[in-house]
């Protein structure tokens, strides 16, 4: 509570240009931190970042990516209490309200991971004319890029 925080671009820890002051809504006089406001630049180096490490995942065998998602809901759901005080400082959500908000993003990841195992992996033989062709439904990713989601709460 109350330190600076940087970004990280592609393992690289950055300031940024300039800082914001994040207060609690449940006590102004709490400060939850200062945290570094990302430029456009910075956005286009973490949109170039995941653009380049995008083959290296999409290559990867669909069920080590399933592995490591499930590594990251499992990681989440024990740290569930913690993460969810955080929340309650941060965006003055009830105690009850962030716990279910932090699971419930645990419970995602892993209905996620199950689909891609009960789909094998969306990848499905079709229906052909012929004895001679051989089609096949793939799922591709859409590719990389940066979203600035609205919030707002209470």
């Amino acid at each position: 509570m109350g330190e600076r925080h940087h970004f990280v671009v592609n393992g690289e820890s950055r300031e940024g240009e300039g800082w914001d002051e994040e207060r609690s809504p449940i006590d102004r006089d709490i400060v939850i931190g200062e945290f570094a406001r990302a430029t456009v630049q910075d956005v286009n180096d973490a949109v170039a970042a995941a653009k380049a490490f995008a083959p290296q995942w999409g290559g990867m065998p669909w069920q080590d990516r399933v592995k490591i998602m499930r590594k990251v809901a499992d990681v989440i759901s024990e740290r569930v209490f913690h993460l969810a005080a955080l929340m309650a400082i941060e965006v003055g959500k009830s105690r009850l309200e962030a716990l279910g908000d932090v699971q419930e993003t645990a419970d995602l990841i892993s209905y996620y991971c199950q689909q891609m195992e009960e789909s094998n992996g969306f990848e499905f033989e079709m229906d052909h004319l012929s004895e001679n062709e051989r089609n096949r439904s793939v799922m591709r990713p859409y590719g990389v890029w940066a979203v600035i989601s609205p919030f707002n709460f209470p």
